[in-house]
C-alpha cells in the first residue's frame, strides 16, 4: 500500500548489505579497515536507500493525488440541466436503505442537488489549494463551483435544497396556472409521493448549510483576492440568534437521548420557534421545522464551530457553548447518538479533531476520549466498525482523518493505526484511466425516525475526504 511502497527496495538493500557483511566477517583478519568498510558501506546504503524510498513514495503519492483531483474535476457537473442537475455541483444520491412507510421501498434511489455536499467538497478543495497554491486545476474547479451556491440563497442564509415548482405528479389546476406561486424547497429528482410528505420537505434553512457556504465564500475571497462574495458582517452573531437557550420546547430525540436542555449550543433550524402545539407538528404553507420543534445536533455544532473559527468570528456565547455540548457528548459516551442527522460513526470525531487543529481549543477535553476510542476500536483488517451495515469504509475514512488531526495536534502512538487504516482505505479504491475514487458511504440522513434508513451518499464527498487525509498526512 501507499505507506509501504519502499518494501521491495528495502529488501534489495538489505540483501546487498548482508552480502557485504558476510564478506567482511569471512576475512581471515578482522582489521580496522574491514570494520571501517562495514560502517562506510552500511551508511551509504542506508542514506541512499532512504532517499530513493522517499522519492518513490513522493512520486507515487503525487500521482495518486493527481488522480483523485482528476476524479473530482471529472465528476463536477459542467452544465445546467434543471431540474435534474446544476453546473458546478457534485453528485449525491438519496437512498432508502430500508423500506420506509410513505418514503418508499428499500433500494429506492435518486440523484440529488443539495447545498451541503457541494459546500463540504468546496471547503476541502479550497483548503487543499491554500496548502498547494500552484495547483491551477483546483483553482479552476473552485471557480466553476462557487456560482452554484446562489441557487440556495434565502436572504443572508442558505437553504439545503433549490426552490422548485411543485412536483408534476402532485400538480393540480391552480399549480399549473400559477406555478411560481406554489414553488417550494424540495429534492429535485427524488419524488416523495404523498402531498403530506412533500409539504414536510419544504424545510426551514439550516445552520450548518449556512455556515458551510459562508466559509466557502470566505475562502473563495481569500484565494481569488476579492471581496465580491458577500457574507454577513458577523456570521457568529447571526447563528447565535438560533441557540438552545430560553426555549419552551425540547425535541423528543434530544430528550430521550439525554442530550441536555438549555445547552446554549446552536440549533439546527434557522427559524423562530414557537411553543409547541398539535397544529405545529404538521407542515403548513411556511417553511417547516420537523415535528414543529428545533433540535441540537453535535455534528451540526462542530461544523459551525469550525467554520466560525476559520472566519475568525468567535465572540458570541453559542460558540463556546457548542464546544461544551460536544465535550459533554464525549464525556457521557453519547457521541454515537449526538448526530441526529449524521449517523455514521466517527463523523463527530473527524470534525471535532479538525476544529481543534484549527484553533478551537475549547474542544481539548474531547480529544482524550477520541484518542482512546480510535486506539482501541480498530479492527484486525485496519478498518473501523460502523453500526450501519456496509458503511465501514465511510466510518474508516472519518477515523483516518481524525487520527491525522490528532497527530498534528501532538498525540503520539498513532502511526501503526494510521498505516493500517490507510491500507484498508486504499484497498477499496476504484480506478479508471487517470482517475481514482471511492464509493460514497453515508454522509447524512433525514434524522430521528429515518436516521439510519433515508440517507445521502456521494462518491465525490468520500473521495474528497481521502484527498484531505493524504494531503494532511504528508503536509
Amino acid at each position: 500500500m501507499m505507506l509501504k511502497k519502499g518494501g521491495i527496495i528495502n529488501f534489495l538493500f538489505f540483501a546487498i548489505f548482508t552480502l557485504e557483511l558476510m564478506k567482511i566477517f569471512n576475512c581471515s583478519m578482522r582489521t580496522f579497515s574491514s570494520y571501517f568498510r562495514f560502517l562506510l558501506i552500511g551508511a551509504i546504503w542506508f542514506f541512499l536507500g532512504s532517499y530513493i524510498i522517499a522519492q518513490t513514495n513522493h512520486i507515487n503519492l503525487q500521482k495518486e493525488t493527481e488522480q483523485i483531483i482528476n476524479f473530482l474535476e471529472y465528476s463536477q457537473q459542467k452544465e445546467n440541466h434543471p431540474p435534474n442537475y446544476y453546473k458546478g455541483e457534485w453528485p449525491s444520491y438519496i437512498e432508502n436503505i430500508k423500506t420506509i412507510p410513505l418514503l418508499g421501498k428499500k433500494g429506492k434511489k435518486a440523484y440529488d442537488s443539495n447545498c451541503m455536499v457541494s459546500a463540504s467538497i468546496f471547503v476541502i478543495l479550497a483548503e487543499y489549494y491554500i496548502q498547494h497554491p500552484d495547483n491551477n486545476k483546483i483553482k479552476d474547479i473552485l471557480y466553476k463551483a462557487i456560482g452554484n451556491f446562489e441557487y440556495y440563497r434565502i436572504g443572508e442564509a442558505f437553504h439545503f435544497w433549490h426552490e422548485l415548482e411543485r412536483t408534476e405528479h402532485l400538480q393540480k389546476g391552480r399549480h399549473k396556472r400559477d406555478p411560481k406561486k406554489y414553488r417550494q424547497r424540495r429534492a429535485n429528482v427524488f419524488y416523495y409521493k404523498s402531498q403530506f410528505i412533500n409539504a414536510m420537505m419544504n424545510l426551514a434553512p439550516d445552520s450548518d448549510d449556512a455556515a458551510n457556504v459562508w466559509l466557502s465564500y470566505y475562502l473563495f475571497n481569500k484565494i481569488f483576492k476579492t471581496d465580491s462574495l458577500i457574507i454577513p458582517d458577523s456570521p457568529g452573531k447571526y447563528l447565535d440568534e438560533y441557540s438552545d437557550i430560553n426555549r419552551e420546547n425540547i425535541h423528543f430525540y434530544n430528550f430521550f437521548k439525554r442530550h441536555g436542555k438549555e445547552t446554549g449550543a446552536f440549533l439546527t433550524w434557522m427559524k423562530e420557534e414557537k411553543k409547541l402545539n398539535l397544529f405545529r407538528i404538521f407542515p403548513g404553507k411556511d417553511f417547516y421545522i420537523p415535528f414543529g420543534v428545533n433540535d441540537i445536533d453535535a455534528v451540526v455544532n462542530a461544523n459551525i464551530v469550525y467554520s466560525l473559527k476559520k472566519m475568525q468570528d468567535t465572540l458570541y456565547p453559542s460558540y463556546q457553548k457548542a464546544m461544551d455540548f460536544i465535550n459533554y457528548c464525549f464525556e457521557t459516551n453519547k457521541y454515537q447518538s449526538a448526530g441526529n442527522y449524521y449517523p455514521t460513526k466517527y463523523n463527530l470525531h473527524y470534525i471535532t479533531c479538525k476544529a481543534f487543529c484549527s484553533g478551537c481549543t475549547g474542544l481539548e477535553k474531547s480529544l482524550q476520549y477520541i484518542y482512546s476510542q480510535l486506539k482501541s476500536q480498530q479492527l484486525e483488517n485496519g478498518s473501523y466498525p460502523c453500526q450501519i451495515k456496509n458503511n465501514e469504509l465511510q466510518a474508516s475514512i472519518f477515523a483516518l482523518n481524525s487520527m491525522i488531526y490528532l497527530k498534528k495536534s501532538g498525540y503520539k502512538g498513532l502511526e501503526e493505526n494510521i498505516n493500517k487504516v490507510f491500507d484498508f482505505v486504499f484497498s477499496k479504491k476504484l480506478s479508471d484511466k487517470n482517475k481514482i475514487w471511492w464509493t460514497g458511504g453515508i454522509y447524512f440522513s433525514g434524522g430521528t425516525f429515518v436516521r439510519k434508513s433515508h440517507v445521502w451518499k456521494s462518491d465525490a464527498y468520500t473521495t474528497a475526504l481521502v484527498l484531505e487525509a493524504v494531503s494532511n498526512y504528508y503536509e
